[in-house]
């Protein structure tokens, strides 16, 4: 199924960046969001890589949030 097929309702979305302890830093608050892309990087069980996954967003308003 292609991502296009989808139908996004826009709502808030809160992004929440983490340290390496897992201690929250900082915070953004994206107003009336939907995604506009979705990509998943290549995976493979003979490497130790790490997978990736991107999405943007589109939206009215970025703000960020006190912690």
């Amino acid at each position: 199924t292609s991502f296009n097929a989808f139908k996004f309702i826009r709502s808030d979305v809160l992004i929440t960046i983490f340290s390496e302890q897992a201690v929250p830093t900082m915070a953004l608050l994206f107003s009336e969001a939907y995604p506009i892309s979705w990509q998943i990087g290549s995976l493979s069980a003979k490497t130790e890589d790490v997978l990736i996954e991107s999405m943007k967003l589109s939206y009215t308003r970025m703000r960020t949030v006190s912690l």
